[in-house]
């Protein structure tokens, strides 16, 4: 077997777990060491295709805890910010948006594990709130390619039980990452050997989702919060490493 079939299967099989746990950052996971050995255009595609699988899984696991209407209010803020962040790549050097986004992420997450917790009492989990959420996710989405991190700070700031976190981060990203793969395809990026890839990392997925689901139903909220506060630094200290490869 291929080495890049191997890493493929051992990446998504922790990306699977993760994402189950967390409810995000099954891609963050998996993508660092496909990278080291594949194309990354390949890794990328590879990543939207199994990243629906990922959400779809989701869904199913917490289908009862999804709040729809969050979820709705998450999707329509984030058709605007995909907008804004496409228009701040095209205008903002691509180190300075890295650095101040990614400094960003990593200060929330650092006041938020040590020592910002009575913030989430007087933050309003309202429509608004969702909106502005939806559209910073897009707006990372559109401007780095990482929409998951501003959906944690939301979910950490809201106080969202571990399971309706976990459902409408599942049920955001189906819908959002479906419409990339779309458009993948229609372009003709889905080639033969991105399917290869796919159908290896497939049962990865399946596997550390199946490994995951106990972890899943004993994890406390309070390491649950934590968790993703660790998702929110990977994605910063990428942001960071991509921004001083430039």
């Amino acid at each position: 077997m291929e080495l890049s079939y191997i890493i493929t299967f051992s990446g998504w099989f922790l990306g699977g777990f993760v994402n189950i746990v967390t409810g995000m950052g099954g891609p963050m996971i998996a993508l660092p060491l496909m990278v080291l050995f594949m194309d990354f255009s390949l890794v990328i595609l590879v990543a939207c295709l199994l990243s629906v699988l990922t959400n779809i899984l989701l869904v199913i696991r917490f289908w009862h805890y999804t709040d729809w209407k969050a979820v709705w209010m998450l999707v329509l803020g984030s058709l605007p910010g995909v907008g804004l962040g496409v228009w701040s790549l095209k205008h903002i050097p691509a180190f300075g948006l890295e650095i101040f986004l990614g400094s960003m992420l990593i200060a929330f997450a650092v006041w938020q594990m040590w020592g910002g917790l009575n913030l989430r009492g007087s933050w309003r989990d309202g429509a608004l709130a969702r909106l502005g959420w939806g559209a910073a996710s897009g707006m990372f989405t559109g401007a780095v390619g990482l929409g998951g991190p501003p959906l944690a700070v939301c979910a950490s700031m809201a106080g969202w039980d571990k399971n309706v976190a976990r459902a409408i981060f599942g049920a955001f990203f189906m819908f959002s990452i479906s419409l990339a793969v779309i458009f993948d395809i229609l372009y003709g990026l889905v080639t033969p050997v991105v399917m290869q890839h796919t159908l290896v990392g497939l049962p990865g997925v399946l596997l550390g989702t199946l490994v995951g689901l106990p972890a899943a139903r004993k994890i406390r909220q309070e390491t649950f919060r934590r968790s993703m506060m660790w998702i929110v630094l990977l994605g910063a200290i990428s942001l960071l490493f991509k921004a001083f490869l430039h």
